[in-house]
């Protein structure tokens, strides 16, 4: 029995029931079977899904499903959520698989896809969802995704973030498979193995002696972040540096996928606002648990425009992401209004945000 999906009439068609019910573990999670019939969704102890929200239900490349959707406020949610993904994994292949946009990189990566009433992102593992689980309660989840209705916020972090988690595991079962081919007893476990993204730059920050206690203020500030390997000072190069025998020369640390490296180099340089980091939020609670989390409460760490300096010395900007709509908006009253109002905060307030680029 199968559902054909542009009508969700239930209609009779043949199928082939091991085809249906023995598919890779990955396409498990998928909404649309291999039942030899392209269009229709098996009734095979899956979830029936809501009518596809597309023109047609064959697509050769991305391009084409996108250019399917007739909604331009729908289109234009699929196209962040594509470009998402390649800004996350830029070498991703990107194709489409059972008529949804699919990415491969260290194996099948993500699919997303157009509801009538919401889109959804797959594969989404048991360990997702215990990873994501205060995050992902806002939305529906299914067998092996989750459902995000059109009309609320657009989830750009969590998107970002489920992403990099699977990033993670394909890199682990890659791992994992070549550890068993090569009959390995022992693996060799590095920063580079807990890594969740291909990065070439690494941003280095340069303390007095604070390294080891930034790096933890920081990865206990942020939800997502560890500490990774710490090197110490030798007796070699004692002259140059000038630091005791055994005493910590750099700790490497990740916060959201961002590896980061502090260095112990004394006091010969200082922190300025010549270089800050962003914090993305979705949120105003997440605006306020960053910034009150980053300044401690101390009113002399805050500085205008969402601007903080931690007490490390460290530049920060707390900004939430509806922001930059709001200033790339092509109605330049809009956007003097909302600049307007920035310059009047220190900690950035949405709502106040929003109602300046709404109503003036």
């Amino acid at each position: 029995m199968c559902y054909n999906y542009m009508t969700t009439k239930r209609v009779e068609v043949p199928f082939d029931s091991r085809i249906c019910h023995k598919r890779p573990p990955l396409l498990s999670y998928l909404p649309i079977s291999r039942c030899g019939r392209p269009g229709y969704i098996c009734h095979s102890g899956m979830t029936m899904v809501s009518t596809m929200e597309t023109k047609k239900n064959r697509f050769n490349t991305v391009d084409d499903y996108l250019d399917s959707i007739d909604d331009p406020t729908k289109r234009k949610t699929l196209e962040r959520v594509r470009a998402i993904i390649k800004a996350t994994v830029p070498d991703a292949e990107e194709h489409i698989s059972y008529q949804l946009p699919a990415y491969h990189h260290h194996g099948a990566l993500v699919y997303f896809g157009a509801w009538k009433s919401h889109w959804a992102l797959y594969p989404l593992s048991s360990a997702m969802k215990e990873a994501f689980q205060s995050e992902l309660s806002a939305y529906r989840l299914t067998k092996g995704g989750v459902q995000f209705p059109w009309d609320t916020r657009f989830p750009q972090r969590l998107v970002r973030q489920l992403i990099e988690k699977r990033i993670t595991e394909n890199l682990q079962a890659e791992r994992e498979n070549t550890a068993k081919k090569r009959n390995s007893i022992h693996c060799k476990t590095t920063i580079m193995e807990k890594r969740i993204s291909t990065q070439k730059i690494t941003p280095n920050l340069w303390f007095d002696n604070q390294a080891e206690d930034a790096a933890r203020f920081y990865t206990s500030t942020f939800k997502n972040a560890q500490i990774g390997r710490i090197s110490r000072y030798t007796k070699d190069g004692f002259e140059f540096h000038g630091k005791p025998e055994g005493s910590v020369m750099t700790v490497e640390f990740i916060i959201e996928g961002q590896e980061f490296v502090a260095l112990n180099g004394g006091p010969l340089f200082q922190f300025n606002e010549s270089i800050s980091f962003i914090v993305n939020c979705e949120t105003q609670e997440e605006v306020d648990y960053y910034w009150d989390g980053l300044t401690e409460g101390r009113k002399e760490l805050e500085q205008p425009c969402g601007w903080l300096k931690d007490r490390f010395g460290v530049s920060w900007q707390i900004v939430p992401v509806a922001l930059n709509d709001m200033i790339l908006d092509p109605d330049p009253a809009k956007v003097s209004r909302v600049t307007q109002a920035l310059f009047q905060m220190k900690k950035l307030d949405l709502r106040i945000l929003e109602d300046a680029y709404q109503n003036g």
